[in-house]
Order: structure tokens, then C-alpha cells, then sequence
């Protein structure tokens, strides 16, 4: 098991707070606009490209209600991207004939997401417990000898490759805690170690 972060959140009763744990991976989009050029008799075009960003990552919503008794009822989603794949845009293949240039190409990412809503009710202090986030991911590892590798009939000999296929859960741990008195020297007493001096 590896700890992929121990954050701390604080919310209001009743209002949702967001944990996000992401990349921004970043793809462009291109847009083209054309104008005809009546002097000229040509077709003039102007390509423009568009920065687009898809997080990776963990994003968490949690929404807690608290009754008198201390106990508190969550609302939480997890969801989980990854980029599974990339996949070449058939538009830019388009305008990069046009432009007479063929080696232009432009990869869009395929994403995966992971979603799960769940509500339960813990008492303030106790653990909660969320699984069932499960992913397979496959690890491929090759490795080859220089010019052997390249021989006909025999290359094949002098090459290594390793398929590893990695299974990952995420489980979530929540320990709400009721806030009464929000200073350092009441229910925050516990938390003053996070906040520095």
C-alpha cells in the first residue's frame, strides 16, 4: 500500500469542498478559417491553434451535513482520470494537405475517468472507509542488443520484452471532525501543528 497524500480540508455545514490532485495535460485544437483573395484568385487560410488542458489526476467532492448528535453525513465523489491512449485528430491531417505539408499531426488524449458517489454517516472522529476504485494498467518494458537485434531470421534472439499488468486500487480514508469552536486554542488544537508559527 503507498499513501498518495494525507490532505486536510475544512468546510462549512452544509457547503461542498473540492480536493483536486491533477496534472493539467495539455493538447491543441486547431481552427482554420478561410478567405477567398478576389485579386488574386486564391484561397487564403489562417490557422489558428487553441491551447485545451484534460486534468489527470484525483478530483473529490465532499459535502458534509452535521446533526446535533455529532454525527456527520457525507456526500462524496471521487473521480479519477488517466490518459488511456492518444489519438491522432483526422482534422489536422485535412488542413495539413491543403497547406501541401503531409508530416503535421496533432494527438488527442483518450481519457479514462473512474467515477463514484457515496453517502454514508460516521461520527465526528471516526474513520470512513470508500474502495472499489480499480484500475489495470499495463507496463511494457523493452530492451534490445544493438545490430543483433536487426539481424534477419535470428534478431528475435537478441531481444527482450516484458508485459506487466499492474492492478491498483484507490481506497479512501475520512475522518470527519466537528468543528465548535474554530480557534487554535479550542477545536483546532489538534490541527495547530499544521499551520506553522
Amino acid at each position: 500500500a503507498k499513501v498518495l497524500s494525507s490532505p486536510k480540508i475544512m468546510t462549512l455545514n452544509n457547503q461542498t469542498a473540492l480536493l483536486k490532485v491533477v496534472d493539467n495535460e495539455v493538447y491543441f485544437e486547431l481552427e482554420v478559417d478561410e478567405k477567398e483573395n478576389e485579386e488574386t484568385n486564391t484561397v487564403d487560410l489562417t490557422v489558428k491553434s487553441k491551447v485545451k488542458t484534460v486534468p489527470v489526476g484525483l478530483l473529490m467532492n465532499v459535502t458534509p451535513q452535521i446533526n446535533r448528535r455529532d454525527f456527520v453525513t457525507l456526500n462524496v465523489r471521487p473521480t479519477i482520470t488517466r490518459i488511456k491512449e492518444y489519438r491522432e485528430d483526422p482534422g489536422v491531417a485535412i488542413i495539413a494537405s491543403r497547406l501541401g505539408d503531409s508530416n503535421i499531426s496533432s494527438k488527442v488524449p483518450v481519457v479514462q475517468v473512474r467515477e463514484t458517489e457515496s453517502v454514508l454517516e460516521v461520527k465526528s472522529r471516526q474513520v470512513a472507509v470508500i474502495g472499489g476504485l480499480m484500475q489495470d494498467r499495463v507496463e511494457k518494458d523493452d530492451d534490445r542488443v544493438p545490430w543483433l537485434a536487426d539481424l534477419p531470421g535470428v534478431g528475435h534472439l537478441f531481444e527482450f520484452r516484458h508485459r506487466n499488468l499492474v492492478k491498483t486500487e484507490l481506497v479512501i480514508f475520512l475522518r470527519p471532525t466537528v468543528i465548535r469552536q474554530a480557534d487554535v486554542n479550542g477545536d483546532l488544537s489538534d490541527f495547530r501543528r499544521f499551520l506553522g508559527k
